[in-house]
């Protein structure tokens, strides 16, 4: 229990508003959802966006999804933890990746514009396998401006490719 008193000796009136015990809570939310999305087969979209995460748990990584997954509005370096396969669209815009390592193998549509990327780096693994989108691939709005040429050269799209 935190006392008046206890918050009235920090001497610094921005940390008042800060709450306590947050440490965790997220990790435990998303494990929630994490355990209930498995309850559910597998099937259905997966949100995380907007929950000002910085990096995604690596429990999710074994965990495929049969739907769409939403990481977007987040402030996320990287992807690594991200789901392997996705059978719907994988949604990472509008987070600050500077490359895509840790992307999944396998998606319906890729959106990963208003970043800052300045590379494609992570749609090949180091296993040689390619990020293989069924659909459309959407990387506007980065750092550096991709051509179709070198998006082709990194992964597998089957659609339009949006740069």
């Amino acid at each position: 229990m935190i006392l008046l008193k206890d918050l009235l000796y920090e001497m610094s009136s921005p940390n008042l508003l800060i709450p306590r015990k947050l440490e965790g809570r997220m990790e435990k939310y998303i494990q929630s959802k994490i355990k209930e999305y498995i309850k559910n087969n597998n099937v259905g979209d997966f949100d995380i966006s907007g929950l000002g995460l910085t990096k995604l748990p690596t429990s999710l990584k074994d965990l495929k999804i049969v739907g769409y997954f939403y990481c977007s509005y987040n402030s996320l370096t990287s992807l690594e933890g991200a789901p392997t396969r996705v059978v719907g669209d994988f949604y990472c815009s509008n987070n600050i990746l500077t490359s895509l390592e840790g992307a999944p193998t396998s998606v319906k549509n890729f959106y990963c514009s208003y970043n800052k990327l300045e590379s494609l780096d992570g749609l090949i693994r180091d296993d040689g396998v390619r990020l293989s989108v069924g659909g459309g691939f959407w990387c506007n709005n980065n750092k550096v401006k991709f051509t179709k040429k070198q998006v082709r050269a990194v992964c597998d799209v089957k659609g339009k490719i949006h740069v």
